[in-house]
């Protein structure tokens, strides 16, 4: 599989976090930072470069990294994380400034960060351990192919991109503990789960539940299509399907528990305070669905393209792009209003 296809998987997976004025798009798609459920303090839009956007004044802050394509965002305390086809930066959160960076002459995906230490992969098949505050190379092992994020847990970082392998390597030292053999190439990185356990899905259509400390694999489920990275929800894997299905597989021993047929290629965000299943599928259409049932909740369309979707305040966002104007608008949807939708525009 080539590195446009790979980086067009990785570019579909995000969108702004926080209620926004339209602000200036790019060719790529826009991100959030993982800071749990509801939205944070600010707004960080992130495709060709990095632009903050103050939430309380909805002013633009700062724009750094200005024409270099960047991946979603991670904040740690007051550094943001950017991986980038040019490598690793560390951005401070206040003015954009650069506290440091690796350049690298491929693309390092977006980090993972435990305990202060950030573990990143990229198209060069390094696998990185760097220290947040200072950029400090702990360790770095070399790998054939590239190397997705990987999934941490315990003391072990869980990695596979292009070999049709898995590997786990001490988080600590970088040391090599497995590796497994797959069936096909990795759709994204791994995910972990609770107990030391990792979710893979590869493009032969499976998806496996593995002890992250001995490579055991518990259980698998292949239905001979590929899905997107699943999100857990409620001990439930919900997963887009690359043939416009949503799936969800029981979390414990991999029993298809509902699964629902749509168009495109659904995009899927799970809430779980708000017990929903959130797809937009490429086309224009946002629907919700019942995260323990997969009964639809509510359905809208729009005639502009849907970049994704976040929550605030116990409303679903959504973010639009204006391709007239070529900016960002966000539209609110209030769902507990069952079968209705409550709008509003912010112009």
């Amino acid at each position: 599989m080539s590195l446009l296809s790979s980086l067009r998987i990785l570019l579909i997976m995000g969108v702004i976090m926080f209620e926004s004025i339209p602000v200036q798009a790019t060719e790529y798609e826009v991100y959030y930072p993982d800071q749990g459920e509801d939205a944070g303090s600010d707004i960080y839009i992130s495709g060709q470069g990095v632009t903050m956007i103050d939430a309380v004044t909805l002013e633009s802050r700062w724009h750094v990294l200005n024409g270099i394509q960047t991946f979603k965002p991670v904040v740690v305390d007051s550094l943001l994380l950017v991986g980038s086809s040019r490598g690793l930066y560390a951005i401070d959160i206040d003015d954009g400034s650069e506290i440091w960076s690796i350049p690298s002459p491929g693309a390092i995906f977006s980090p993972v960060v435990r305990q202060g230490i950030a573990y990143a992969g990229s198209y060069t098949g390094k696998l990185m351990a760097i220290e947040v505050n200072t950029g400090h190379l702990f360790w770095e092992v070399q790998f054939e192919g590239w190397v997705y994020p990987p999934a941490v847990t315990g003391d072990q970082v869980v990695a596979g991109g292009s070999e049709h392998e898995l590997l786990a390597l001490n988080r600590f030292t970088g040391d090599l503990e497995w590796r497994i053999a797959i069936d096909q190439e990795l759709v994204y990185r791994p995910i972990a789960t609770a107990d030391n356990r990792v979710v893979i899905t590869t493009f032969a259509g499976s998806t496996v539940l593995i002890n992250s400390e001995s490579g055991e694999k518990i259980w698998e489920f292949n239905d001979k299509v590929p899905g997107f990275s699943p999100e857990i929800i409620h001990n439930q894997l919900v997963s887009g399907m690359f043939d416009g299905r949503i799936r969800s597989l029981d979390l414990a021993d991999g029993r298809l528990l509902w699964q629902v047929d749509t168009s495109g290629h659904p995009q899927i965000h799970a809430y779980p305070s708000l017990n929903l299943v959130v797809a937009s599928n490429g086309e224009g259409e946002v629907f919700a669905l019942d995260a323990r049932t997969g009964n639809l909740r509510w359905t809208r369309l729009f005639i502009t393209e849907v970049k994704g979707t976040f929550q605030n305040n116990n409303r679903i966002n959504v973010v639009l792009a204006n391709n007239f104007n070529n900016t960002w608008e966000i539209e609110t949807i209030k769902p507990e209003i069952t079968g209705g939708l409550y709008e509003q525009r912010i112009q």
